[in-house]
């Protein structure tokens, strides 16, 4: 049993790397080709990490980044669904749930039921960890397009009052986040980084 349940842990780890290979719309700081899943993930996790410890919050640190590091993994079958991709969303929901489904049974029984709920979790959106960590995802999809001069925004024809719903859970979950959230927008605003619809 041991050793089965090694080898279907080995499997999925070997699987999911390729989620460093899945692309996002977002940039790299040098627009030299499109952030993936892995890095956003990553650097999401690392964003939660690093901010958690001036906000007022409570959260359960860990399991925020336990959430933050799986929960695109299902986009290694289902595919990037971009933020503002409003005809894209439609169907999102389903594909991912099947991608979880399938990517996550090949795991042991008591891996599969925790990772599960981990992923549910965070797409529910119902817990105080879930929604920090939802803060934070948004938060570094926005913060990625500050980096990389608003390219995909400019590319997808996204306006600053776009934006808005997409970072309204960050605006309101805690003062400090808040705070970063219209430190980005200034950034956004004094860089010129929005897409316009004349000069």
């Amino acid at each position: 049993m041991i050793e089965e349940n090694i080898s279907k842990l080995l499997d999925f780890l070997f699987l999911v790397d390729r989620a460093k290979t899945v692309e996002r719309a977002g940039y790299l700081h040098d627009l030299s080709r499109n952030e993936t899943d892995g890095e956003h993930m990553w650097h999401a996790a690392l964003w939660a990490m690093m901010i958690h410890k001036a906000t007022k919050a409570n959260w359960d640190l860990c399991r925020v980044l336990c959430m933050l590091l799986i929960h695109d993994l299902v986009e290694i079958y289902a595919g990037d669904t971009y933020a503002y991709d409003e005809e894209g969303k439609n169907d999102q929901a389903e594909r991912e749930q099947a991608a979880a489904s399938k990517l996550f049974s090949m795991l042991p029984d008591d891996l599969h039921e925790w990772i599960s709920e981990l992923w549910m979790e965070f797409t529910e959106e119902k817990t105080p960890e879930a929604l920090y960590a939802n803060a934070i995802d948004r938060l570094q999809g926005f913060a990625q397009n500050c980096i990389s001069e608003g390219q995909a925004w400019k590319e997808n024809k996204i306006t600053k009052e776009r934006t808005y719903p997409r970072t309204s859970l960050p605006r309101n979950i805690d003062s400090y986040v808040a705070k970063i959230t219209e430190k980005l927008y200034e950034m956004a605003d004094t860089k010129n980084l929005w897409y316009r619809d004349s000069p």
